[in-house]
């Protein structure tokens, strides 16, 4: 999502840009919608390659996902053209499926496999969340 921002500064410092940019976050919102979406219903936090999840060793939790999350509310802006009922629906969307796939009795955790109960659960997936809900935030009038 680091990129993203910097794509969407060159949009707002560059006019004559803005529209090239536009077009390109729009694709890269609408792949990583797309392509980080398990089987199973929730969406996970990985690299998305032409659609195909790559899982790759950078970063990649297979756990809540937080760089789309982030992505989807900071390209949801009227200067970036995604401000619409859709783009929130999918936001919503997979905060929702989020909370029901990754949501614990003490906040959200990490990935996708759940601990042994005498091991417990670390909350990390609730500091992962948090990030893409204050871009939400942020776009919110």
């Amino acid at each position: 999502m680091r990129c993203w921002r910097i794509a969407a500064g060159i949009a707002e410092l560059e006019p004559d840009r803005a529209e090239l940019v536009r077009g390109l976050l729009a694709a890269a919102a609408d792949v990583h919608l797309t392509g980080q979406q398990t089987n199973g219903g929730p969406w996970i936090d990985v690299t998305v390659v032409n659609f195909d999840p790559q899982r790759l060793p950078v970063g990649d939790t297979a756990g809540v996902p937080q760089n789309l999350l982030e992505g989807l509310g900071l390209v949801y802006s009227d200067e970036l053209g995604r401000r619409t009922e859709a783009d929130r629906a999918a936001f919503t969307g997979v905060v929702r499926q989020t909370l029901a796939s990754f949501g614990g009795p003490h906040g959200l955790i990490g990935t996708t496999r759940r601990a042994a109960a005498e091991t417990g659960n670390p909350a990390r997936g609730s500091l992962r969340l948090h990030p893409g809900l204050l871009a939400m935030l942020e776009q919110l009038d």
